[in-house]
């Protein structure tokens, strides 16, 4: 499977920016202004070079990260919360701006 991002509607990514963090979203907006990450022809190499160490990638992380379960263990063993309904966040509110958090940071990651 080839990864390549076709298109990206930067009005709508910007508007979902401004729906989403609100008085923060000027900065997330300048930061993008400088990284380029939405860029097509910037994204489209940085998912070339993700799609080509992805089998490193998943090694890496398999053998670096505890398993969830072992997160869990430990949060639990703490008396840390272990899903979003501890701290009052409902599931629905706390995975919708996942991706554009994700997206925001992406570019520190991939280069």
């Amino acid at each position: 499977m080839i990864l390549k991002e076709r298109s990206f509607d930067y009005a709508a990514w910007e508007k979902k920016v401004k729906d989403c963090y609100q008085d923060a979203a000027p900065g997330i907006i300048a930061l993008e202004e400088k990284a380029q990450k939405n860029n097509l022809d910037k994204r489209n190499k940085r998912l070339a070079i993700l799609e080509k160490k992805w089998p490193e990638i998943l090694r890496t992380i398999k053998e670096s990260l505890p398993s969830s379960a072992e997160m869990e263990k430990l949060l639990a063993s703490l008396g840390a919360p272990i899903n979003p309904a501890q701290i009052g966040v409902s599931c629905k509110r706390s995975t919708r701006p996942f991706h554009l958090i994700a997206g925001s940071l992406g570019h520190r990651i991939a280069g």
